[in-house]
């Protein structure tokens, strides 16, 4: 635990234990109550997901068990309904005699069900269920408050190790009002090693460190931190901070209970340096002289100097390649030529201290031949050369968010399904390629009359950026350039914190949020006052890596 925690840095405010009912409505809802409305999408969907129905092994769609297959993760609710509700001459619900629905028969076990007894006729669940029914199995009701979104109340808790406490869960309604919907939640935590949750939401506190709990209800999730604080010895002992990256990190070791180690020597800052900014090790006439040097600013100079120097520039670049996926044959086979113009780009942009931004707006903009404009092979170096993987590749190396499964199905993880990947990838809708009587050359072009057209419904796709709304494009404007003038706009969430968790994972092997391309909205940062301030620095500089 203590080496995971050298990797954990200060996360966000202290706000105390979780929001336990202070200001809250109500007790958690029970669905189908007296005069309440129940409909699929806000209530019975939900529901399903904690019952275990979309299980891959159960009614997922790559299952299918007894003919009905929902949905993975509940991504198609419009489906889902059809399936239950419609399909199969509707034998599955029966609004005459609601009792008699198979879906309730086989979910109670009434009738033989290969995944055995699902409710109890005297639970709350079947309740919810049968008045569902009852009331005309709707899909929804216009005239009801639609979720918005859950609340943990706080973004952090502490806990004694050993200690229990409630989580409460809240829907949040587009008319401000919450209801607590623990009990209809499903949860998991990031590291049960250090804290789990029942399916009750009771917390537990298992041993010291810090992890993320996720709750889930209707395709929605809240994510809130969960510290389990080390007992100190004796006080927090006393550390100078040499900047504002020093005061986020002692702050979260203080937090965490960690007493920081102290400097370390000259050799070793020396070799650590030279390493993780060059890739070499310094000669030993260097490092004679970086020893007898008596200049208490020694060592920011020595990081200004290798900054400086050819070795940063080749070994960023060969970073740079690893995440652009530069590589002459399989699996992109960008072949030589090609691979040889991209990298020099890479190289020539890193050389130059080129501003992030526009090294994104080259990218994504890029026109021409792959053999003679280095940037143009972004829309190569992708296993597939079509609209979505360009969107899904943007999304990764840009935003550092995971849209490939958002291809076919909900994303396990997040809200993000079929309509957000499609929506990223009508931007690249317009790329075409052509050859030429040059081996392997290709060029990258714009079909200005191209549009992406959804698989389901066959009508196009407006331009959508992740978890914001459709742009408007106006006529013969080309959509990559509204896309990253979008993305490289200093209030958007994801492009500055998203470079500068990388780099802080070249740099120290691990990123604050981790994985490093992983950037979710419930996969926390370790240290969200760090990742906030370095990306809000990197904006205030212009985008400049190297000031980074």
């Amino acid at each position: 635990m203590i080496v995971r925690a050298v990797f954990i840095v200060a996360a966000s405010l202290v706000l105390g234990p979780l929001d336990q009912g202070q200001g809250a409505d109500a007790p958690a809802p029970k669905a189908g109550g007296q005069g309440q409305p129940v409909v699929f999408q806000r209530d019975v969907m939900p529901l399903l997901a904690r019952l275990g129905c979309a299980a891959s092994r159960c009614h997922g769609a790559f299952a299918g068990q007894g003919g009905m297959a929902l949905s993975l993760f509940g991504g198609s609710p419009v489906d889902d309904y059809e399936t239950l509700v419609k399909a199969e001459r509707a034998r599955r619900v029966n609004r005459w005699e609601p009792a008699q629905s198979l879906l309730l028969l086989k979910a109670t076990a009434t009738i033989q069900h290969g995944g055995g007894r699902k409710v109890a006729p005297d639970s709350d669940e079947y309740r919810a269920l049968l008045a569902w029914i009852e009331q005309g199995a709707r899909y929804d009701d216009p005239s009801l408050p639609h979720l918005e979104s859950l609340t943990f109340g706080s973004a952090e808790a502490t806990l004694a190790k050993g200690a229990q406490q409630p989580l409460v869960l809240k829907a949040v309604f587009s008319d401000g009002s919450q209801k607590d919907i623990t009990r209809l939640a499903a949860f998991r935590s990031s590291d049960p090693g250090v804290a789990a949750v029942d399916a009750s939401g009771k917390l537990t506190a298992a041993d010291f460190g810090l992890c993320t709990i996720v709750g889930q209800y209707a395709r929605h999730r809240a994510a809130v931190q969960i510290v389990v604080p080390q007992p100190l010895d004796g006080p927090f002992p006393a550390f100078e901070p040499a900047g504002k990256i020093d005061e986020l990190v002692l702050a979260n070791l203080r937090k965490l209970g960690l007493p920081p180690a102290g400097p370390c020597s000259d050799e070793v800052f020396l070799r650590r340096a030279f390493l993780d900014v060059t890739g070499t090790l310094p000669s030993p006439e260097e490092a004679r002289a970086f020893l007898a040097d008596k200049n208490p600013a020694k060592r920011k100079e020595l990081i200004e100097s290798l900054l400086g120097r050819e070795e940063f520039v080749a070994f960023w670049a060969l970073k740079w390649s690893d995440l652009l996926r530069i590589k002459g044959e399989n699996p992109v086979n960008l072949w030589p030529k090609g691979a040889e113009a991209y990298y020099q780009w890479v190289y020539e942009s890193v050389a130059r201290n080129k501003p992030y931004d526009q090294i994104a707006r080259e990218l994504l903009t890029a026109t021409g031949s792959n053999f003679r404009c280095g940037p143009s092979n972004f829309y190569r170096a992708v296993p597939s050369r079509d609209p979505r993987t360009y969107g899904e590749s943007a999304a990764l190396v840009f935003l550092g968010a995971r849209l490939l499964c958002a291809r076919c199905h909900g994303h396990p993880e997040e809200a993000w399904g079929q309509d957000d990947n499609l929506g990223m990838a009508a931007f690249f809708g317009q790329i075409r390629l052509k050859v030429t009587d040059e081996w392997k050359e290709q060029i990258v072009y714009r079909d200005p009359g191209a549009v992406v057209r959804d698989p389901r419904t066959g009508g196009p796709v407006p331009p959508r950026p992740l978890g914001g709304a459709p742009l408007e494009i106006p006529p013969g404007v080309d959509p990559r350039a509204e896309f990253a003038r979008w993305l490289t706009a200093p209030e958007n969430p994801w492009f500055a914190r998203n470079i500068v968790n990388r780099i802080w994972y070249w740099l120290l092997g691990r990123g604050i949020v981790h994985e490093p391309d992983d950037l979710r909205p419930t996969n926390l940062p370790e240290n969200p006052a760090l990742l906030d301030y370095l990306a809000q620095e990197l904006a205030a500089q212009k985008y400049d890596l190297k000031h980074i």
